[in-house]
């Protein structure tokens, strides 16, 4: 997982061998403490990157860019971000 607070955007690369299916899987803002579900249904395909944006320039175009709000979410001064899977166990963490 990378984050780019400036541009508001979180990048996912799906490194496994397999599909996974991000379905109730939770990005969050810990400074802001705001959170990002992911749409039922989501699958990120192997091999496959998903950005996951926000800010006045927040794309909508799935599967590869998911639009999370057009408010700005990240903390530009820094802003730790967590990425939980459906079972509410933390998969990644940026600092």
């Amino acid at each position: 997982m990378k984050v780019d607070l400036a541009k508001e955007i979180v990048t996912l690369k799906n490194i496994d061998v397999k599909d996974i299916t991000l379905t109730g899987w939770k990005l969050v803002s810990v400074n802001g403490n705001q959170t990002y579900t992911f749409p039922t249904g989501y699958v990120l395909k192997k091999g496959a990157t998903v950005y996951i944006t926000s800010g006045p320039k927040a794309r909508n175009q799935p599967p590869a860019y998911l639009k999370w709000t057009t408010a700005n979410i990240w903390n530009n001064a820094g802003d730790p971000a967590r990425l939980y899977d459906a079972k509410g166990l933390m998969i990644s963490e940026v600092k």
